[in-house]
């Protein structure tokens, strides 16, 4: 398959790529100088693919996961979602490519206090300008799937860490997205919780539905990914691990 595509051509392999970033840099100015924290980054994360990286405080982590979730822009670079490169894409056409293919997982949640928990799942299609009665329905179906069915009419404050976290997942997957970003997604959670919400990702990506990036600091989480990447010195680095092999062999860049 050619660069950047969606990996739902018809006949399309299971493993085809959804996000491909290319060269990527990142610098920020600091004074006088430069500061480079990417330094040209390339990855390819395919459909059903469980992803994760890890590294300490500092490393770029969270510039790596702006630039692919559209929030920033490279430096330098290419990053490419759907077909499109969001590198060269309006404010405008960023932000709806983002609300489009793009869910997001955060380890605090960011569940709006006064909104029930479908009011929240609901949140990207109120964003996409959907229908009242397509958001109730897809909010609704997004909470069942995620195990939440029976906490609809509940608020955040009424709601444990792990349901509010299920709450998060679901508005992630609401929107049907290609790609789901996770920000220490169990950080917040006890081991058993943490474990119910990788088992979801895992099925998820078992399903073939999305493919999920999980940045993480427990080397316990990023085991239980198909492939574990780590941010050095401004670039990613990957060890090959047995489920990333019998995927079709790849690394974290595609040529």
């Amino acid at each position: 398959m050619a660069d950047g595509g969606t990996g739902n051509e018809p006949g399309s392999r299971p493993w085809d790529v959804v996000l491909r970033l290319r060269d990527v840099h990142k610098s920020y100015p600091l004074g006088p100088v430069h500061v480079d924290v990417l330094k040209g980054v390339d990855l390819a994360v395919r459909r059903g693919e469980l992803l994760s990286i890890m590294g300490p405080s500092g490393c770029g982590k969270s510039t790596l996961m702006n630039i692919a979730g559209l929030l920033d822009r490279p430096t330098k670079g290419s990053c490419i979602l759907k077909g499109g490169d969001a590198a060269r894409m309006s404010d405008d056409e960023r932000t709806a490519m983002r609300n489009a293919h793009i869910g997001f997982v955060f380890q605090s949640f960011h569940l709006l206090p006064r909104l029930t928990a479908a009011q929240n799942a609901g949140l990207p299609l109120v964003y996409r300008g959907a229908p009242d009665g397509e958001i109730r329905e897809r909010a609704a179906e997004a909470l069942d799937r995620v195990g939440m069915a029976d906490r609809g009419g509940h608020l955040p404050n009424q709601l444990s860490g792990g349901q509010q976290q299920r709450v998060a997942l679901a508005r992630a997957l609401v929107g049907e997205p290609a790609v789901v970003l996770a920000d220490e997604p169990t950080g917040a959670l006890d081991p058993a919780t943490g474990d119910e919400v990788m088992a979801m990702f895992e099925a998820l990506c078992g399903g073939r539905d999305v493919a999920v990036i999980v940045v993480t600091h427990s080397a316990e989480v990023a085991a239980r990914c198909h492939r574990q990447t780590r941010m050095a010195q401004g670039l990613l680095v990957e060890a090959p691990t047995a489920e990333s092999t019998a995927a079709g062999g790849h690394e974290g860049t595609v040529p």
